[in-house]
């Protein structure tokens, strides 16, 4: 079995994120999302019936430890990283399903450009720039078979895009990326063109 990442990447190159005002935001945003869940939940619990559970001590019990999972989740500060010119954030709760989401919703907090990117047991590789909410460019690369299974198809990023919202200098290095069909040689060749880590 290969590893899993899944991390977020701002284009700061003058520090001017602030941090603290962003893991503030971004945990309110979190907040915002358990609040709707905890109300789905309490649904869940007055009519147990839905899902065809007869005993509601059950149901309780497993909605009690999924809200602690997810509160949790919320007190934790997100955990960032500088490096040559991203922040960048390894945060526990982005997964190879909930990434792409994670950073546009994270890109709306923002005007800087973001990179995501993306493991799933090594036989998949995702990467997107995601400005403002709206996706520029997207790299689905990987194994035809597992890729089939997701619903994904193999797509190239557009060099002009990476080159221009992360300012690369050595056009060709994105270009080796942006070629590359499989997943692990995409993941080190992005890191070689813009001289980081995706995986923490």
């Amino acid at each position: 079995m290969g590893s899993n990442f899944a991390s977020i990447h701002i284009f700061d190159p003058s520090l001017s994120v602030d941090q603290r005002a962003f893991s503030e935001d971004y945990l309110n945003k979190l907040h915002d999302v358990n609040l709707e869940y905890q109300k789905r939940i309490q649904m869940y619990c007055n009519n147990p019936s839905i899902f065809g559970i007869c005993s509601e001590n059950n149901l309780t019990e497993s909605v009690r430890e999924s809200l602690k999972r997810e509160l949790l989740l919320q007190r934790n500060a997100v955990c960032f990283k500088r490096q040559n010119g991203f922040l960048s954030s390894f945060d526990d709760s982005f997964t190879f399903e909930t990434i792409e989401k994670a950073a546009r919703d994270i890109s709306g907090l923002i005007s800087s450009p973001l990179l995501y990117a993306s493991t799933y047991d090594d036989d998949i590789f995702l990467a997107g720039v995601y400005v403002c909410e709206k996706c520029l460019t997207q790299h689905v690369a990987g194994n035809l078979h597992c890729l089939k299974e997701y619903g994904l198809q193999r797509i190239n990023a557009d060099p002009n895009v990476l080159c221009n919202c992360f300012d690369v200098q050595n056009r060709a290095s994105i270009e080796r990326f942006c070629k590359q069909r499989s997943a692990q040689k995409s993941q080190s060749t992005l890191e070689i063109a813009l001289e980081i880590c995706l995986d923490d």
